[in-house]
């Protein structure tokens, strides 16, 4: 009995594989009187395993893609005329599976081993089912993944994986909630019509005034809230802060566009009230600053809050004594008052140092030190940031703002 000879050329393109006598060899038999394959391969077994009568039924999840090795023998034997149905009686692989590689070699002659497009597991969620979670979502941003997850919501229970991706995908993502007043609807009225008042108002004009307090401790931090990028300040994401008498030290300082003003720091254990106000830090403080503002640029807008000893008759009263032009604020706006950045400031520069304050008597010092290397820039950023914030406050219809 003879042997044909053939190239191994086909093989060996297609599979990247070169062949060296010196290696060791897994060879296919085509049941054939005139031919004898041999095709190289040093570490794996041979890729196509002798015949079996019945195929062994394996799940689709199981199934893989087909080597480029074995992608090459059946193309190899294809061109050299055998039929699917004479390699399948060498190889056990099935017929439809041998005729798909070599469709799909003929159809994508410069990459043969190309994947084969498959649909993949179909989404969980239909199109309605997918509108309900991101409706729920919407109007619910407090709500955990857990419970989002749960039949009420979609209509399927989910793994929270899948539903972080269905998030996703409709752009929502867990974010820790700004800290801002409250807001009531005439709040917002109330600080809309206040920066359409404002907004053109000459920088020189403000002359600003602020209390603040520093804990020696540090605050817990917010829980997550899902939301769209651009929505960190709309009233269903926000973490609402009140008022508390929870502070360590208390402080008051005034700026302007080129004059930074006095510093206090208040006595711990006593309640501020108009006198202590007007006695303690108008007179002493507000009114010299303010009349160093007025010699050089005229008129000037004293601002401050809407605290109880900021309103009173008694302060307010002493305020037109002293001539000074008090400017209306509107209710729960901190964020509308820029001098909050200068405590911002401070209060990032202290928490580098918190860890070596260990009394009351060393934040105080510490707050004065830290009051004096404030630079021009710092305040007068502040001051310039005015006529933003007003439009900011317009653009958001009176809502909070990115301050």
């Amino acid at each position: 009995m003879t042997t044909s000879s053939f190239s191994l050329q086909p093989i060996c393109h297609l599979s990247g594989v070169q062949l060296s006598t010196e290696s060791h060899w897994s060879i296919w038999r085509i049941r054939d009187q005139a031919t004898t394959i041999q095709c190289f391969d040093p570490f794996l077994p041979p890729l196509l395993p002798p015949h079996t009568p019945t195929m062994v039924y394996q799940k689709k999840t199981n199934r893989q893609e087909h080597p480029p090795e074995v992608i090459s023998v059946i193309w190899a034997l294809h061109c050299m005329g055998y039929s699917a149905s004479k390699i399948r009686l060498e190889n056990g692989l099935p017929k439809s599976t041998i005729t798909s590689i070599i469709r799909r070699v003929r159809k994508h002659p410069s990459d043969p081993f190309r994947k084969a497009l498959r649909t993949g597991r179909p989404p969980k969620l239909d199109a309605r089912a997918e509108r309900r979670l991101v409706r729920f979502m919407a109007n619910h941003p407090f709500e955990t993944i857990t419970s989002l997850s749960t039949p009420s919501k979609s209509g399927y229970r989910m793994h929270i994986n899948t539903t972080r991706r269905y998030l996703a995908k409709n752009h929502y993502y867990a974010f820790r909630p700004r800290k801002k007043p409250y807001l009531r609807p005439h709040h917002k009225i109330a600080r809309l019509r206040w920066a359409r008042i404002y907004r053109n108002l000459e920088l020189s004009d403000w002359a600003l005034v602020d209390e603040s307090t520093f804990e020696l401790g540090i605050d817990t931090s917010p829980p997550w809230t899902r939301r769209k990028i651009g929505e960190a300040y709309e009233s269903k994401n926000l973490k609402p802060i009140f008022k508390s008498g929870r502070s360590s030290v208390g402080i008051w300082g005034e700026i302007s566009l080129e004059f930074k003003g006095g510093f206090v720091i208040l006595k711990k254990g006593v309640r501020m009230n108009s006198h202590r106000y007007i006695n303690e830090i108008l007179t002493p403080h507000a009114a010299p600053f303010y009349a160093k503002r007025t010699l050089k640029y005229g008129d000037a807008v004293f601002m401050q809050d809407e605290a109880g000893y900021h309103t009173s008759k008694v302060t307010l009263q002493h305020l037109k004594d002293l001539k000074i032009q008090v400017l209306p604020w509107p209710a729960q706006s901190p964020d509308l008052n820029p001098i909050e950045h200068l405590w911002r400031i401070m209060k990032f520069r202290i928490s580098k140092r918190r860890h070596l304050i260990n009394n009351l008597q060393e934040m105080e010092a510490v707050l004065q030190e830290e009051w004096d290397k404030l630079t021009p820039a710092d305040w007068r950023a502040c001051i310039e940031s005015m006529r933003r914030r007003c439009e900011l406050v317009i653009k958001a219809k009176g809502g909070s703002i990115k301050h």
